[in-house]
């Protein structure tokens, strides 16, 4: 199962045929909220609910098409709306600047700040291959994405610290265990083993205790605890699918118990009154679950004891 990452796109109501088409060709890698899906609150101004959004969205990108006709010391031309320049601002404030995009129209005016920054343009509105233009721009907005995919950012919420902690402090040393001696106890019987990987099943909702997941998944799947004896510390304990035990290529099995800390976050921000069990819980939710997997990948791709030794899968339990 993949998460993907979350995507605000702003626009005017005149723009929104354009965000559509953005939306259109963003979704096969990221889970677009256009800002008229039922995105902002009923009792609560436009303003208090953006100040939330910030907090929930990884990505925006604004469109800013030529709407209002004004005249500015005495010259005529065609403006972006105020609204959709401020929401641009309030995003590229919070999440920066490698993660906001403004997608302009050209001919539309935008403020001076913003003179010899390239942005991505189309046409306009109205063009008839308006479609292969926003494509075009997609793609490149994709790319510039999956360039930074190696880049974490910190926030307020500990999915990447609590991934570092993962790797250090379990599967790192497992993995150093396993390579200098090969052996694990199974039913308490000293096994020597050939092979091995570490399959680490992150669950998709952080809603129940790990033990209970770990429990609900043993006895569904029937897995047998796998100890990996080490002279330094105490045992490590992992486990096994009893009718895929094999010594020649052992797969041992993982849920990772710190995910409790980071449900915890989370509801510690949720319950100071800002937001109920909502959209924004889940996008939150799903965002630093998808966090916690990159991390962990990453960091076990560059290390010499785990690189092509774990697998992560992001599973329904």
């Amino acid at each position: 199962m993949e998460i993907k990452p979350t995507l605000f796109i702003g626009s005017s109501r005149e723009g929104l045929p354009v965000a559509e088409l953005v939306k259109k060709h963003l979704s096969d890698f990221a889970d677009c909220r256009i800002w008229n899906e039922d995105v902002f609150d009923y009792g609560k101004s436009f303003f208090e609910t953006l100040m939330e959004l910030l907090s929930f969205f990884e990505y925006g990108v604004m469109i800013g098409t030529a709407d209002d006709f004004v005249v500015s010391r005495d010259v005529e031309h065609m403006e972006t709306r105020d609204n959709v320049l401020f929401e641009f601002g309030m995003f590229l404030g919070r999440l920066g600047r490698e993660k906001v995009f403004f997608l302009k129209e050209k001919g539309a005016k935008t403020p001076s700040d913003l003179f010899g920054v390239a942005l991505p343009e189309f046409s306009g509105k109205d063009a008839a291959d308006l479609e292969d233009q926003i494509k075009q721009r997609c793609e490149r907005i994709k790319k510039q994405i999956s360039d930074r995919s190696g880049i974490f950012d910190g926030g307020i919420f500990p999915s990447i610290p609590l991934a570092y902690g993962y790797f250090h402090n379990s599967l790192l040393p497992i993995c150093r265990q396993l390579t200098q001696s090969p052996l694990v106890k199974i039913n308490g019987q000293e096994q020597t083993i050939d092979t091995f990987k570490v399959q680490v099943l992150i669950p998709d909702d952080l809603r129940s205790d790990m033990k209970e997941k770990v429990e609900a998944v043993k006895m569904r799947d029937k897995w047998v605890t796998v100890e990996v004896p080490t002279s330094v510390t105490r045992s490590y304990i992992f486990y096994v699918q009893e009718g895929k035990l094999n010594l020649q290529n052992l797969v041992i099995m993982d849920i990772p118990p710190t995910l409790n800390r980071l449900y915890q976050t989370i509801q510690e921000f949720v319950g100071s009154g800002k937001v109920g069990r909502s959209l924004k819980e889940q996008l939150v939710e799903q965002r630093e679950i998808r966090h916690f997997q990159k991390v962990v990948d990453y960091l076990c791709e560059v290390n010499a004891f785990t690189k092509g030794k774990i697998i992560t899968e992001i599973v329904d339990i």
